[in-house]
């Protein structure tokens, strides 16, 4: 049957429990702002119950664990979401960078030095004979190439910085990684109880959280309360034991531009240290600078050289075939070069070149002076000016880069690029919004609000009373036995 004494252990207990609740409400208000930390529970179980003749009495109240408060649902979601808006920001970060180093449609960049050459041909077809306008040929074809070659030195510098991103992510998640197996260990140790390990599983959860930016990350949780990292289907942890990975490259892969045409480009990849694994839709900051090394600035590198090459083969071609009148008659004394003898016209030069044969944007230069410079095709016609008509022709003949014109390739590839960029913000704004909401649905589970603690602070602190009351009136029935005794 039920004693004073049992009555007394029941509320004991119950003060004991409530005060261990107050606790961890008192904890979680403590660490309202602290970052990663997932608000606790103190989990309150009714103790065994005591069969007697006449009935099953409670015995009252346990603490049997401090629980967190977690949703892994919602952390597989925002992490989710986290790499998508990491990795698309990366991307329009970069875009946003090749869009700066073409620089149009200012002075300098690519397209106004084009349109400047094409206006000096025509200037110089009005007056062929006029020193002036030759010298102005040349300027601006030297300017053209100097826009190339600023061009491509400027891609290659937005390159080398993504590249140097990359590696310092990599060595990111090595870092994250060696510290998860760690704390997997730790966390085994701690729980061997039956008791979670709620800061450690903090930790682990920071440290899976800035995971989850670098590459898209799943999570296996293990009974014994370790946890597998996989990095797109790479496993990256497996409980105490961990995987470094690895940048390698550049090797040299051939890819295809819209038009077709196939070019060489460096292949970047991440990989497993000491294996033949690598990375496959790794997703986050990772995947998304692979994306730009891999794809996005050998595209724009590609039009830089397609442009150029363009512009070689079509002026090159005619003026080959060109006589300088000035030239031929201060220099009588040459081989007697007729127009009867085609295969000797033109044979003193190009008007561009590149270093040792090659035409690269950083080789390619204008070979002549403007007192050499081409202005027709008869030898001695000093007012020939066909040359230099059809060269400034070329502004608008059709059929330079497949069917387009020169100018018009080059601004497609421009248009195309600003699109890509547009596109890519577009896509930053999205995932960054998506990103956001996830994490306010986890943080309205995880999170700490101050209101909601202080309401449970009133409830524990009540219960608190009420149990002290019953030690008060179990006292006082003592001193009623006694005084009858």
């Amino acid at each position: 049957m039920s004693t004073l004494g049992s009555i007394l252990g029941v509320a004991r207990g119950a003060v004991l429990a409530q005060q261990s609740a107050l606790q961890v409400t008192s904890n979680n208000v403590a660490n309202a702002e602290t970052p990663g930390y997932t608000r606790q529970r103190a989990t309150l179980t009714a103790a065994h119950s005591v069969l007697m003749p006449n009935g099953s009495f409670g015995t009252g109240v346990l603490v049997t664990d401090v629980q967190r408060v977690r949703d892994t649902l919602l952390d597989a979601s925002y992490r989710r979401q986290s790499a998508s808006a990491a990795g698309a920001t990366v991307r329009h970060d970069a875009l946003t960078q090749v869009e700066s180093v073409f620089n149009e449609p200012a002075d300098g960049a690519i397209g106004s030095a084009l349109d400047k050459f094409w206006d000096s041909w025509s200037d110089l077809a009005n007056a062929p004979t006029d020193s002036s306008a030759r010298a102005i040929v040349v300027q601006r074809g030297q300017q053209l190439t100097q826009a190339f070659a600023n061009t491509d030195t400027g891609l290659l510098s937005v390159a080398a910085d993504t590249q140097t991103r990359l590696g310092s992510d990599v060595g990111q998640v090595n870092a994250i990684a060696k510290q998860i197996a760690a704390l997997n260990v730790s966390i085994v140790s701690a729980e061997v109880g039956g008791h979670q390990a709620g800061d450690l599983r903090d930790q682990r959860d920071l440290q899976l959280d800035a995971l989850s930016k670098l590459a898209t990350t799943t999570v296996d949780e293990r009974a014994d309360g370790s946890i597998g990292v996989h990095v797109g289907t790479t496993t990256l942890v497996d409980g105490s034991s961990y995987n470094q990975l690895e940048l390698r490259g550049p090797t040299t892969v051939q890819r295809r531009d819209p038009d077709r045409r196939l070019y060489n480009a460096p292949q970047w990849d991440v990989a497993v240290a000491g294996s033949s694994t690598t990375l496959r839709d790794a997703g986050g900051t990772i995947g998304a600078a692979i994306t730009v090394l891999n794809t996005d600035i050998p595209a724009a590198r590609q039009t830089v050289q397609v442009t150029l090459e363009s512009v070689y083969d079509s002026v090159d071609g005619p003026y080959a075939l060109g006589y300088s009148a000035t030239y031929e008659a201060a220099n009588p004394s040459e081989a007697d070069w007729t127009n009867a003898d085609p295969s000797r016209q033109g044979s003193r030069a190009s008007f561009f070149e590149g270093a040792n044969g090659v035409l690269t944007p950083s080789s390619m230069m204008v070979r002549i002076s403007g007192d050499d410079l081409a202005t027709g095709y008869s030898r001695y016609a000093t007012g020939d000016n066909r040359l230099a008509l059809d060269i400034a022709g070329l502004r608008t003949a059709t059929g330079k880069v497949g069917t387009k014109s020169i100018g018009d390739y080059y601004r497609a590839s421009i248009s195309s690029l600003a699109s890509s960029t547009a596109d890519a913000a577009s896509t930053a704004d999205a995932s960054g919004a998506l990103a956001t909401q996830a994490d306010t649905q986890r943080q309205s589970v995880i999170g700490v609000s101050t209101d909601e603690e202080l309401i449970q602070l009133m409830k524990h602190q009540q219960a608190y009373a009420a149990a002290a009351k019953v030690v008060t009136a179990v006292d006082e029935m003592m001193q009623t036995l006694l005084g009858m005794k």
